[in-house]
């Protein structure tokens, strides 16, 4: 697991915390920026998330634990993905933060993601987060 590699990401976004908060938290906005994945999460530190699916026609499940979670304000989680070539073992789980920072106007989301297998799976995920991300500003502004 390359530990080293670390992703950021930021977007402003034209809207109220809250609102940004559902875009992270609600299963059925959720789905409409991740690629009609069906997220399932206990909204509590420790508790589970899923992200279920298919892509390309191979069905997956994500899975990991909440490791933050303060409304309105930060959500993270550990992350393992059924497409990983690594093994499903603590150590081989990404892990995923969102921080939502309010501005004069809107607020900036930041996300962070530590834990790559290669850096081609690092390379996939910026320019997936990317798509992902402008995705989350228009519902959130819509």
């Amino acid at each position: 697991m390359l530990n080293t590699m670390v992703l950021n990401q930021e977007i402003l976004i034209d809207a109220p915390a809250e609102k940004i908060w559902q875009v992270l938290t609600d299963p059925v906005l959720v789905k409409q920026y991740l690629y009609g994945t069906t997220m399932t999460v206990e909204p509590r530190i420790g508790g589970t998330i899923r992200f279920t699916g298919a892509w390309e026609g191979k069905e997956y499940v994500d899975k990991g634990t909440v490791m933050g979670y303060v409304t309105n304000e930060h959500f993270a989680y550990s992350y393992h993905s059924s497409f990983s070539p690594l093994p499903d073992l603590p150590e081989n789980f990404a892990t995923v933060a969102f921080t939502i920072v309010p501005q004069s106007s809107g607020c900036l989301l930041q996300l962070e993601q530590r834990g790559f297998p290669d850096e081609a799976a690092y390379a996939h995920s910026l320019e997936n987060w990317r798509s992902i991300m402008l995705e989350m500003k228009k519902l959130a502004e819509g």
